[in-house]
């Protein structure tokens, strides 16, 4: 199924500007897109989750109405959903009901074992899933992640490198202390680290609290947030940039795309990445998050570059639309 002249009801959550991006990048192969936000997003809600258990609840089935309101009153080709976290197999009755005749996506950039989706894979015709044990154990399509014009438009430029390595994550599992080795290794080898580890406030606030952060590491950690276009302009100077995953997956995250859509080179702790097509270790270095070793000879410049044009967004989109026609399961429950 091609993208041009489709109706696609796009349904995922509002996740820094991924949303944005695989909207923008649809519209311009040619497919008319309605978005809705995959749970409500008003201050409203977000206040009220915290502390009534009763409204959360009506401010969700509200949402949900919303988009079953949605879904019923235009007649869309396609139901594309990334995530679908807040749909049940219920919710998943009404929207094919409401639209019999549409081709139903689900992507997934989560493991099942963060985000539980797997009641609802019989209501898709085409599921795929970033995470390659999730797709073996299920059955299910392996579509690695992509990347946008941002950090394509990166490997084009010609900014002086700043830094040697660069970091940017929130803060969970190792994370700390991964960074803390890059920063006391890279001073005593005269490189330049550039971190950029995030908590909010109070999270940060509690975690000292407790003791599971200490104060002395206070140095470490920052409490705002950046833009994805502040994040790729560090790129842009960087000969390479860190990436930690989360343990409990396997796929690769959306930083290595990212990362070596810009022609950086790329550390990560993901040895996954080793399985695939387009791995070159003068460009990606695997590290053992247990035991870290590295050769300063890897941040040296060259000219040898990846090719991953295949996960630039419009690619992903249209590879992914394309994919009724081999892995069309016909489930119509």
């Amino acid at each position: 199924m091609k993208l041009h002249s489709l109706n696609v009801l796009f349904i995922a959550p509002e996740f820094y500007n991924y949303h944005h991006e695989l909207i923008r990048s649809m519209s311009k192969l040619g497919a008319n897109v309605t978005f809705i936000s995959e749970m409500n997003q008003s201050i409203s809600y977000r206040l009220l989750q915290k502390f009534s258990g009763k409204l959360k609840r009506y401010f969700e089935n509200k949402h949900i109405n919303k988009i079953l309101s949605v879904s019923k009153n235009q007649d869309f080709d396609a139901i594309f959903i990334i995530r679908g976290g807040y749909l049940t197999p219920d919710i998943m009755r009404k929207l094919r009901l409401n639209n019999k005749d549409a081709v139903f996506y689900m992507y997934q950039w989560d493991s099942y074992r963060q985000n539980d989706y797997r009641s609802i894979i019989p209501f898709f015709d085409v599921v795929s899933t970033f995470d390659k044990d999730d797709a073996a154990e299920l059955n299910l399509d392996y579509q690695p992640l992509f990347y946008t014009d941002i950090y394509k438009n990166i490997a084009h430029s010609k900014e002086e490198k700043e830094y040697d390595l660069v970091f940017y994550g929130a803060y969970h599992s190792d994370r700390l202390t991964i960074v803390k080795y890059f920063v006391d290794f890279f001073k005593k080898n005269g490189l330049v680290f550039k971190s950029h580890l995030y908590i909010k406030k109070i999270p940060l606030l509690i975690r000292l609290l407790k003791g599971e952060i200490k104060f002395k590491d206070l140095t470490h950690f920052k409490t705002y947030s950046v833009s994805a276009e502040e994040i790729s302009q560090s790129y842009a100077k960087a000969k390479a940039v860190l990436d930690v995953e989360l343990s409990i997956q396997s796929g690769l995250s959306i930083r290595t795309f990212e990362v070596l859509g810009s022609d950086v080179k790329l550390v990560t702790t993901n040895k996954n990445i080793l399985n695939e097509s387009f791995y070159n270790p003068t460009q990606i270095k695997v590290i053992n998050r247990n035991a870290i070793e590295i050769d300063l000879s890897f941040f040296a410049l060259y000219d040898n570059k990846i090719d991953v044009t295949r996960y630039h967004v419009d690619n992903w989109l249209e590879r992914m639309f394309a994919l009724t026609e081999k892995y069309n399961k016909g489930n119509k429950v």
